[in-house]
């Protein structure tokens, strides 16, 4: 048995191809009772929530970009708000499109599955979330990434950015070490992070950025985890 469920309006642009939609459009999808149940007590606080688990493509980062500006839009009126956010947002999902290792296809589809994910909070916080798939062994170099970008402040990371341009590497994710930098520069908050087993030489990496009020980074990955 399943169960078919809408999608309500949501207050974001740029959700829909079509520029008559104001808010999006409502659709339709179909999914396991249970699933729908975790997903509404993981998101039931949340004041909107975008989520993109198809296939990712460069052409839909300019969409990102307004989705960004309008998610912000009543929360925080400033312009730097809303380009902190889209700027965050595309580096995410960008780490999604460079950096996500190669997977047999029933795996993909399946537990491997990429996954964008934008909540925006009735307090003001906004978390963007990046869920992609890791070769094992690239899981030492990216912890120690991420362990050291944890309680730096603006001007190390960016005295850290710098010193990573000027450093010359032929290494694949000398790009997405540049990128974690500037997401923790940009948010002003250190980068929450997990990662789970996927069979004997890929694990599933779970990243989590705050924008805003600050919000505890363990339930939030705990359910995209899930």
């Amino acid at each position: 048995m399943s169960l078919s469920i809408g999608v309500q309006r949501c207050p974001l642009v740029g959700v829909a191809r079509s520029p008559r939609y104001r808010y999006g459009y409502i659709r339709r999808i179909r999914m396991e009772p249970r699933v729908a149940h975790s997903l509404y007590l993981a998101l039931r606080d949340d004041r909107s929530v975008f989520a993109y688990s198809g296939a990712f493509h460069d052409e839909h980062t300019g969409r990102l970009i307004a989705l960004g500006e309008a998610a912000a839009e009543g929360v925080d009126g400033r312009g730097t708000a809303r380009g902190r956010l889209a700027f965050i947002m595309v580096e995410a999902y960008q780490n999604i499109l460079r950096h996500r290792a190669v997977l047999p296809p029933q795996v993909e589809r399946g537990e491997g599955r990429s996954l964008f994910l934008l909540r925006c909070g009735i307090d003001g916080q906004q978390v963007v979330v990046a869920v992609n798939p890791v070769k094992k062994s690239d899981v030492v170099g990216l912890r120690s990434s991420l362990h050291r970008l944890h309680g730096m402040d603006p001007s190390q990371l960016k005295n850290l950015f710098l010193s990573g341009l000027q450093t010359t590497s032929d290494q694949p994710r000398r790009g997405a070490g540049l990128g974690l930098i500037e997401m923790a520069r940009r948010s002003g908050s250190d980068l929450g992070y997990t990662l789970r087993g996927l069979g004997p030489d890929h694990e599933l990496f779970i990243l989590a950025v705050r924008v805003g009020t600050d919000r505890a980074y363990e339930g939030v990955l705990t359910e995209a985890a899930a």
